[in-house]
């Protein structure tokens, strides 16, 4: 039972990486090759592991939740979703999404984003260069 009319969870973090680790005694995350950038040779490609790790908090009871991804047209890639649940406000909730085959249609920017209550609370932005191609970045 989600509160009606409290305001979206606050995002503190997201992170892509290559996989997160979790230590089943004290619950802490291990984030495991972070990186900005994707390269391939061509395009298109497919990443074969792609891991967002995502924290929250502020949030009130259970909340609707959704990562989209966006391409460089700005059209959605993938997205998913489902409920989040804050035990109390003050808790810190990390969830890790673990993609595979993680579909690139193109060399652009990519862009991933933490939805809470149909309202955008953070985003982190990646590239996808081709390989050679001197991105400079």
């Amino acid at each position: 039972m989600g509160t009606k009319n409290a305001p979206p969870a606050q995002c503190l973090a997201i992170i892509i990486c290559e996989s997160v680790v979790e230590d089943h005694r004290t619950h802490n995350k291990c984030i495991l090759n972070a990186y900005n950038r994707i390269t391939s040779a061509s395009y298109p490609a497919r990443q074969d592991r792609l891991t967002v790790f995502i924290s929250l908090t502020d949030g009130r009871d259970d909340q609707p939740f959704k990562v989209q991804f966006i391409g460089p047209d700005g059209d959605i890639v993938t997205e998913a979703g489902g409920q989040v649940r804050f035990p109390d406000p003050l808790a810190v909730v990390d969830l890790v999404l673990d993609l595979r085959g993680f579909p690139i249609a193109m060399a652009g920017n990519y862009e991933v984003r933490a939805l809470v209550c149909d309202t955008i609370v953070g985003q982190r932005r990646f590239s996808a260069v081709e390989a050679g191609g001197g991105g400079g970045q």
